[in-house]
């Protein structure tokens, strides 16, 4: 199932300050991840997991989705200034 949404462990960071990002929700299926992405849902892979740590030096949104062997769900994004 889709993630619901996605948070991320500080709102307003400067640049060089890393931020955890975290799945709510959704689960995973048959040999299934989580995946995130910078640029759009399934554009640019920056990491892997049910959360990870990113360093952005401007806004940026991240999307995550799960992806298995049958298929990839929606993407919920959460946004780091």
């Amino acid at each position: 199932l889709a993630p619901t949404s996605a948070t991320r462990s500080k709102n307003n960071i400067c640049p060089g300050i890393s931020v955890n990002l975290s799945v709510v929700g959704g689960t995973l299926g048959t040999n299934a991840g989580w995946m995130w992405y910078t640029g759009g849902c399934g554009t640019s892979l920056v990491g892997t997991g049910s959360s990870i740590s990113v360093t952005p030096s401007v806004t940026t949104t991240y999307y995550v989705r799960a992806e298995g062997d049958c298929n990839a769900t929606s993407c919920a994004s959460v946004t780091v200034n």
